[in-house]
């Protein structure tokens, strides 16, 4: 369960309210999907990328409280992804390379 308030803080402009956090993630992770199934596809393959992209979605609101700073969201969420992928593959081989690559 969530608390009152998210350990994420986004500046707002004076006079208007806060954001929720869910609001605040449905308006910040939508535009990542992308680069989380391109991970996805190239860990697990392009059919079970978006089933990878999904789970990887809902672990990141289930976890939406200890993530401290928005600008490290980006590479939060694809870590999320990569270790699912390795949870579902363990004995795959992997490529090894930067995540900021894909």
């Amino acid at each position: 369960m969530r608390g009152e308030g998210s350990s994420v803080r986004v500046a707002q402009p004076e006079g208007v309210a806060p954001m929720t956090d869910a609001e605040r993630f449905a308006q910040q992770v939508p535009p990542l999907v992308p680069a989380m199934l391109r991970v996805a596809a190239a860990l697990v393959g392009s059919a079970d990328a978006e089933d990878a992209a999904q789970e990887a979605i809902t672990r990141a609101w289930q976890s939406w409280s200890i993530l401290r700073d928005a600008e490290s969201l980006r590479p939060w969420l694809l870590r999320i992804t990569v270790n699912l992928c390795y949870q579902w593959h363990p004995t795959r081989n992997f490529p090894m390379g930067r995540i900021s690559s894909w």
